[in-house]
């Protein structure tokens, strides 16, 4: 009993201060983007955009005037701008019609991004680029983890070895290399030099929409960039963990199991890993969360459709309205990781 009242507690408290970390960071977002009245401009040229769209797909306005529409426009405008208290400071009355507006991801109309289902909406052009940028960057962190603590449990074992003294300068080289920098230089081998690979995109001009090959696809697209991340991540791994083993080999727990002849593959399994799976989890759980910082630039490099391009795009072509709705997105994302 007292457990799940432990577990009510805690979700209670996570979903509160998740609540409020949100209501925080979105109505910081509305603050920066009115900067000098910006905002203000954005939700009126969105409003102008749908009532000009109303009157030029609807029968009912075609016996008007070009004057009559125009006319027609700017009264509707006036309406919408009282309605939504132009006529009255920002803070407290646009602002709170703002918040609630983006807290339940009500983004409006982008200026020039679409969807390819040729929607205006910012929620459907994101929704569209999202996954692609989770399955990217989960895939890339875990399989780099993986990677780190794998070749951390070999080298931990041969400490000071010809191959520790191999392993240890290669992880800080890559580590220190950024991504983007990576990801030039693995186009530069596997697409242009070895050609077995392609230089970026997500799937190929003409490939069949049936399942499966798409599928296929998209993992051969998949393949480079979570090779140039995997390589540019995969030293931080594998230096924290080495350490970290390192020390727990020398526990005296550790050398009781050797000293009572149980096989190492038991000791690792049973005594060590055991240990060590915590702080793994705990690491990788934030770097998930940090790992979406290098979107934008890994996604220009690989011209991967994902939120971080999407980010990149909108804000070269001046699109506020994604670039408000993908760093509150993001915002959100951060959090509930």
């Amino acid at each position: 009993m007292f457990f799940f009242v432990s577990v009510i507690r805690f979700l209670v408290y996570r979903s509160i201060s998740i609540i409020v970390a949100v209501v925080l960071a979105t109505s910081i977002t509305i603050y920066v983007a009115n900067w000098g009245g910006k905002l203000d401009q954005i939700i009126l040229s969105q409003i102008e955009f749908e009532i000009s769209q109303q009157v030029a797909t609807n029968p009912a306005f075609r016996g008007l005037s070009e004057e009559e529409k125009a006319q027609y426009i700017r009264t509707q405008v006036e309406l919408y701008k009282k309605a939504l208290g132009f006529d009255s400071p920002f803070f407290p009355d646009r602002f709170f019609k703002y918040l609630w507006k983006y807290l339940t991801l009500d983004f409006g109309n982008a200026f020039f991004i679409h969807a390819k289902s040729g929607s205006l909406k910012v929620i459907d052009v994101i929704a569209e680029r999202l996954p692609y940028t989770v399955i990217l960057f989960t895939t890339a962190t875990l399989l780099s983890a993986l990677l780190g603590l794998f070749i951390a449990f070999i080298v931990s074992k041969k400490a000071l070895t010809v191959l520790d003294k191999v392993i240890t300068p290669l992880s800080f080289t890559t580590y220190v290399l950024p991504t983007w920098f990576m990801g030039i230089f693995a186009i530069l081998i596997f697409a242009y030099t070895l050609k077995i690979l392609p230089p970026g995109g997500m799937f190929s001009p003409g490939v069949p929409e049936e399942p499966l090959p798409r599928l296929i696809d998209f993992l051969w697209h998949l393949t480079l960039p979570l090779t140039a991340w995997i390589i540019s991540t995969f030293g931080y791994w594998t230096y924290v963990f080495r350490s970290m083993l390192t020390q727990l080999y020398e526990e005296d727990f550790v050398k009781a199991a050797y000293a009572r002849g149980l096989p190492p593959q038991m000791i690792d399994r049973r005594y060590v890993l055991r240990n060590v799976m915590p702080p793994f989890i705990t690491l990788v759980s934030l770097s998930l969360v940090f790992s979406i910082a290098g979107a934008p630039i890994t996604e220009y490099v690989f011209n991967w459709e994902g939120l971080g391009g999407l980010l990149l795009a909108a804000a070269s072509v001046g699109d506020a309205p994604i670039v408000i709705g993908s760093t509150i997105i993001l915002h959100i994302y951060w959090l509930l990781l």
